[in-house]
């Protein structure tokens, strides 16, 4: 959707969750925090958060769709010039 927005290819690339451990603890993370963020990542594709108003009710107006968010910030997607 991101690539849609902003007329440009984005790519990715998925790193298993061994390898998401190990960059997190390279970057001074902790064991436990390393361990436990790319298995709750992973079970939010089988099993999403569910929806709630917790953006209106917090801030008083609803929650944009993600196609708008990324259009409000499309600028951030965009590959940056090299100097």
């Amino acid at each position: 959707m991101i690539g849609e927005v902003i007329g440009h290819p984005v790519l990715w690339d998925e790193a298993p969750e061994s390898e998401a451990r190990q960059r997190m603890l390279a970057r001074g993370r902790p064991a436990g925090v390393a361990e436990g963020v790319p298995r709750a990542r992973a079970g939010l594709v089988d099993h999403p958060e569910p929806v709630t108003t917790a953006v209106r009710d917090i801030t008083g107006s609803p929650a944009r769709p993600f196609r708008s968010w990324v259009a409000g910030h499309a600028a951030a997607f965009l590959p940056q010039p090299t100097r």
